[in-house]
């Protein structure tokens, strides 16, 4: 009896065929390896610590996320110096600052890795005692520190290693150095021990950071030989073969004005442990610093300035290969990230997937902290970009801001805007001051669409842009050959802090009610005298005043007039309706300058 026909056959073969290519497929999938886990890299930022993954994704705030400041340890704690401990369970970082009690303290803390668990280790220093730059022992069982004490004339450098306990010993000493016009006091710096724990390198260089040098010494036997000159800090590669490090700028090796001399722009270079083999990595226009080998030895992170050199607050972290290749960015934005740090397991992957910028977009994440009392015609800003530039510092008063747009959001140099700074002052803190601006002294005034705008140039390269709105005087302050129309483009897009509304420019001439009685009462004087020298004597102001307040009121007039705006009365001095003493905590620093003010 026929059981199967050829359909049957077909069948049969088909589930054959099908299960054999089911269970190869199978099989292969059961026996390829799994990709490995990104690395982790911990960053200081803002006051915090951060961690991301080594291509920049996964971005976490660790420690001090209420910080969120630059370096003024005045305005609350900050967070930097992160270190993850070899075994990949604890954070050593340093915290300064003043706390919630209103005290001032330095300390290095230990937490878990997760920024959890936070402890004291050891406080920075004590009595002309200081503990810095910290690194772990590759056993995890110490932090070794750089450790200098002032005793008299004496600088006294070594190197230290504390327990998880607290407990010290003296790794390495320098030998004694007097101060004086003949002795440079030599210091100890940036010390990291070896991954065999056999070796330390160190940089050494006098007090004030001249001919900096790393060295490298046997913790045995105590010999030292220099690896490298003019080397400012390094660290290890996994395997102890090589050592990565920053170095000076061979052309320009150092920043000098007047008698003091300081390290210039330092660039990334590798060399053997052996001394051999020294290789420039990678240089740019910028400065970099902090290099670290993964866990793997695939990449070198660090951070640098390089895409916008110009900026006081503009480094991002990058990797690149130990070959110099595949140079990434891994962060962009405001506040700057410095002083990146490997996780410690090498069974991840620190391949950052792509070169380049990454499609890396800007995170703005720096505010601008406004007096809780300030009045809101002045709390007005560019927002936390402005074309290419990103705000990197900021100050507020009651009556004003003060702001730098210092750093740049774009991968390529070439792409950044010059860096600029605005300020906003309200009216009312101006007061009579605000006749000034239609005098001779602010330059030829222009009119755009009803909104008012002056241009005040100091030679060729320096401007000042300012623009009004109903309650506040804006301006931007730019160096170099921008154009008026480009800085007005930008004025038109001025926003409140509060609330991140559009902000109206004025159409017409509002003035506090101080400045328009004295315009009228310049004028009076000027019709019933005939002239200004007569109004002068009669008002006993100064002719030059008398002309230039006559002068602006003309302009004025042929603006429409002007219309009074509310001020408060009593403070802040200079600027109410009723007078009073002046008060300097209500100007914004910037407007001390452009508009003359003074304790």
């Amino acid at each position: 009896m026929r059981i199967v026909g050829k359909r049957g056959y077909g069948l049969i073969a088909g589930i054959f065929v099908l299960a054999l290519c089911c269970f190869a497929g199978g099989t292969a999938s059961a026996l390829s390896p799994q990709p490995a886990e990104p690395a982790e890299i911990v960053y200081s930022n803002g006051g915090r610590i951060l961690s991301m993954k080594a291509d920049g994704s996964a971005r976490k705030v660790l420690t001090g996320g209420r910080n969120l400041r630059l370096y003024d340890s005045d305005r609350g704690q900050q967070d930097t110096e992160p270190r993850i401990s070899p075994d990949g369970n604890s954070l050593l970082f340093h915290r300064e600052g003043r706390g919630p009690d209103g005290n001032w303290s330095s300390k290095y803390m230990i937490a878990s890795r997760d920024g959890t668990g936070v402890r004291v280790l050891r406080d920075y220093g004590g009595r002309y005692v200081y503990f810095t730059q910290p690194s772990w022992h590759p056993d995890g069982t110490e932090v070794i520190f750089s450790r200098t004490a002032e005793r008299g004339r004496w600088t006294r450098s070594s190197v230290v290693a504390v327990g998880l306990d607290g407990g010290m010993r003296t790794l390495f000493k320098l030998k004694p150095s007097r101060a004086g016009e003949r002795n440079v006091p030599k210091k100890f710096d940036n010390p990291t021990i070896s991954p065999d724990g056999k070796t330390l390198l160190v940089g050494v260089s006098n007090i004030f950071d001249e001919y900096p040098r790393l060295e490298l010494i046997d913790l045995a036997t105590g010999q030292r030989r220099v690896l490298a000159k003019n080397a400012v800090e390094g660290s290890w590669s996994p395997d102890g073969a090589q050592v990565v490090m920053s170095v000076l700028d061979p052309v320009n090796p150092k920043l000098c004005g007047g008698e003091d001399c300081y390290p210039a722009r330092t660039d990334i270079a590798t060399i053997d442990a052996d001394g051999n083999n020294r290789r420039m990595l990678y240089r740019s226009y910028g400065s970099e610093s902090g290099p670290r080998f993964s866990a793997d030895g695939g990449r070198i992170v660090f951070d640098s300035s390089r895409n916008f050199p110009a900026g006081e607050y503009s480094r991002e972290i990058y990797s690149i290969t130990p070959h110099g290749g595949c140079l990434t960015w891994l962060t962009n934005g405001t506040p700057e990230s410095i002083d990146p740090y490997w996780g410690p397991e090498p069974s991840t992957t620190s391949d950052p997937v792509s070169c380049g910028a990454a499609g890396r977009t800007a995170v703005t994440e720096l505010r601008v902290e406004t007096p809780p009392r300030a009045r809101p015609d002045s709390l007005i800003w560019l927002g936390g970009q402005s074309g290419s530039m990103l705000l990197s510092d900021s100050s507020s008063a009651p009556f004003g801001v003060d702001l730098e747009y210092d750093d740049c959001s774009s991968f390529y140099p070439k792409n950044c805007a010059g860096p600029f700074y605005f300020g906003a002052v309200s009216k009312c803190l101006l007061g009579q001051e605000m006749v000034s601006f239609f005098s001779e002294r602010f330059g030829d005034l222009t009119v755009r669409d009803g909104t008012i705008f002056w241009r005040e140039s100091y030679g060729k390269k320096f401007h000042i842009d300012f623009v009004m709105t109903g309650g506040s005087v804006a301006y931007v302050t730019s160096i170099g050959r921008k154009k008026a129309a480009n800085v007005r483009q930008k004025l038109l897009n001025l926003r409140t802090i509060r609330g991140d509304r559009p902000v109206e420019l004025a159409g017409d001439v509002k003035l506090p009610a101080k400045a328009i009685r004295l315009l009228l009462k310049v004028r009076r004087a000027f019709e019933r005298t005939g002239s200004a020298p007569r109004a002068a004597a009669a008002l006993g102001f100064k002719k030059k005043r008398v002309r230039s307040i006559l002068q602006a009121d003309r302009m004025i007039s042929r603006l429409g007039g002007a219309t009074a705006i509310n001020c408060p009365a009593g403070r802040p001095g200079r600027g109410s309706d009723e007078g009073g003493s002046s008060d300097r905590s209500n100007v914004p620093r910037s407007a001390r300058d452009e508009f003359g003010f003074r304790p």
